[in-house]
């Protein structure tokens, strides 16, 4: 090894100057390479904050999560704070939460992070929880791993409503002018068929497992022609993975990537005509053995099938071939898009359908026999012992809500 020229004395003398030249046994991380420009000592510096965490809206219910990333001498400790309280046991580099009540609502986080060169404190992310509506109380009961509304449309990411996974912004998306069923207000996303318009969100292993629900509304807009993919999140050596199609004769589709002896193929499961124009409830399952497609609440397709993984390609909204940058583009809307690391049963899938399908003040569900269950969207919930009043208000009481067992007939109504 020589500096300054090659080491057999041939003419590749260097003109300039060196200073701090080091050798390594093994090769340095990105962080490792930014932390050692940064110093002009090697890695003894302070801790010093790369990105702060972020603010953000979720449902009661769902999940928040918050994470930092900072450069520093190692080792780097930290230390979460709630409201400038230590949150005991939060310390990593990420904050989990599961908001199971509004009192983490309105709450502000930051995170102390020190080594022994210094201390630095993050600017503080606020946290606000919202009620969800009739339709999301009921998906979130049922723990999907993300819920995208599409209703937003911020600057930069669609907002993921349960687990914080945000798809990226895409300006080519835009927003559709039509009211989706599910809810009385906010927008869905609109894709015109170009090449550009789809969202992309990273590969993830928790959106590819061998059990799993899809679940999303669409509404076409797109003439007869070459298939359309909605959704897709596939590979095609060897054909893994799964999408939804409108096929070239306007019918739905889902697929599933599976192995066959030793080939793989899709398993098909087709569904009915596609109904031009309406919004309709799109849902495919796996339970690591048996598929299954259902169409506005109903079992189209059933079989027994073991999905094929998609082990690197995203997941994709607004066209198909996740393998390449774009392709079987789709023409329409979509909206309140969820995925689960289980499969749905069809009573869940119907109850999901019949809560979505039309906005009504107050449904009445059985989710157990003998134990129905309130929904409502808005207002405060009445009882009465008579449909004619006096009607008192039900403390407390937040949809969904389980109807205690009565002793006598009781009527309940919405009101201010």
């Amino acid at each position: 090894m020589a500096l300054g020229g090659h080491p057999d004395g041939d003419d590749e003398s260097f003109l300039g100057s060196l200073d701090e030249v080091a050798v390594f046994s093994r090769a340095l991380t990105r962080t490792e390479v930014a932390l050692l420009y940064r110093s002009q000592s090697g890695l003894r510096i302070p801790p010093t904050l790369l990105s702060p965490p972020v603010s953000q809206t979720r449902y009661v219910g769902a999940n928040a999560s918050f994470t930092v990333s900072a450069l520093g001498m190692e080792p780097l400790t930290y230390q979460w704070r709630s409201n400038g309280v230590d949150i005991p046991g939060a310390t990593q580099e990420s904050l989990q939460l599961s908001l199971t009540g509004a009192e983490w609502s309105e709450a502000l986080y930051s995170v102390r992070i020190q080594n022994p060169l210094g201390a630095v404190v993050s600017p503080e992310a606020h946290l606000r929880l919202t009620l969800p509506d009739t339709y999301a109380a009921e998906v979130i009961r049922d723990r999907p791993l993300v819920f995208w509304r599409l209703d937003d449309l911020e600057k930069s990411t669609w907002r993921d409503s349960f687990g914080g996974q945000d798809l990226s912004y895409s300006p080519s998306v835009k927003r559709g002018q039509s009211s989706i069923p599910t809810r009385r207000s906010g927008g869905v996303a609109m894709f015109d068929g170009t090449t550009h318009s789809h969202m992309d969100t990273p590969y993830l292993p928790s959106l590819n497992g061998q059990a799993f629900t899809v679940e999303f509304w669409a509404r076409s807009l797109g003439e007869a022609g070459g298939y359309q993919s909605p959704l897709t999140s596939r590979d095609v050596d060897p054909l893994s993975g799964y999408c939804f199609y409108i096929t070239p004769s306007q019918t739905w589709e889902f697929w599933v990537g599976a192995q066959a002896g030793a080939d793989s193929i899709w398993e098909v499961l087709s569904g009915p005509v596609v109904e031009r124009g309406t919004w309709t409830h799109i849902v495919g399952t796996s339970d690591g053995s048996h598929l299954s497609f259902y169409v506005n609440g109903a079992l189209q397709t059933s079989r027994a099938s073991s999905p094929m993984l998609n082990l690197s390609r995203p997941f994709r909204l607004g066209a198909g071939a996740t393998e390449s940058t774009g392709g079987l583009e789709f023409v329409g809307e979509l909206g309140d898009v969820s995925v689960y690391d289980h499969a749905l049963d069809g009573q869940a899938v119907r109850r999901h359908f019949e809560l979505g399908k039309s906005v009504s003040p107050l449904r009445v569900l059985a989710s157990l026999p003998g134990k129905p269950m309130l929904y409502w969207a808005f207002g405060n919930l009445y009882r009465s012992l008579s449909p004619l009043g006096p009607w008192t208000p039900v403390d407390d009481a937040r949809s969904p809500w389980s109807v205690p067992a009565p002793r006598a007939a009781e009527f309940y109504r919405l009101g201010e």
